[in-house]
């Protein structure tokens, strides 16, 4: 199956690596591109617990500090890998899907032990600050990067495209489908070759999906695996 990757580069080369392996050949065409933004390092003295909501978050925050002691309690598996990788000694991972496994993650922390650390891109989803303040939590964010919008559709990406020959296109964020579709537009790119199927990090994301694709798949567990296993699945029963 000929697979379109959307992600920004980081993720998108190591998501294609793994797609490769599983048979499937890979397009790539990022619709976000992800730039740091500078910041001062907090005290971080009364922090108990850097959350992060994004591997995004775990590189641009590793870039500008060099704190690894505090506990990172990540949204998933992907930016628990990131905070390993970037050497944090005690890395905690939401079990739910997305904002709300993190949130559930956060809760059991205690309030008394200190205060949470957010790091987040310039935008959000999910006010998961707000709903901790009003928790008693004590809740500093930090804007950590931001995810712009690209200016076109990889050269390669629009003409295989054009020309009906993608078969999937991937999904991690609301935002990258609502990009990809008006990088489409833009290109003078409409039909079913430019929405074949969609295979979705979560059933949010693919709820807005069906108003574009003519098929549409989410993953049972909103992991880069549990996309992988549905763009597996439909391979095989084309």
């Amino acid at each position: 199956m000929r697979v379109l990757v959307t992600r920004p580069s980081h993720d998108a080369l190591v998501f294609a690596e793994r797609l490769k392996l599983h048979g499937h050949a890979v397009v790539l065409s990022p619709v976000l591109v992800i730039a740091p933004v500078p910041f001062t390092p907090p005290d971080f003295a009364q922090v108990q617990a850097i959350l992060f909501s994004s591997a995004n978050g775990v590189r641009a925050f590793a870039a500008n500090s060099s704190e690894r002691s505090i506990p990172a309690v990540c949204v998933g598996p992907a930016s628990a890998q990131s905070a390993k990788l970037a050497g944090f000694k005690t890395v905690k991972v939401a079990a739910g899907e997305g904002v709300t496994g993190l949130l559930e993650l956060a809760r059991t922390l205690h309030r008394e032990h200190g205060g949470l650390l957010y790091i987040r891109g310039a935008e959000i989803s999910a006010d998961l600050s707000g709903l901790l303040t009003r928790d008693g939590y004590e809740v500093t964010q930090i804007i950590a990067y931001r995810a712009a919008m690209a200016s076109t559709l990889e050269p390669e990406a629009a003409a295989y495209l054009q020309r009906g020959e993608i078969e999937c296109v991937t999904f991690f964020s609301n935002r990258s489908l609502e990009v990809y579709l008006a990088l489409c537009n833009a290109a003078g790119l409409s039909g079913a070759g430019v929405t074949p199927l969609a295979v979705c990090l979560s059933e949010k994301i693919a709820t807005m999906a069906r108003t574009s694709f003519s098929r549409v798949l989410y993953a049972r567990h909103a992991t880069e695996e549990g996309v992988l296993a549905e763009i597996d699945k439909a391979d095989q029963s084309s």
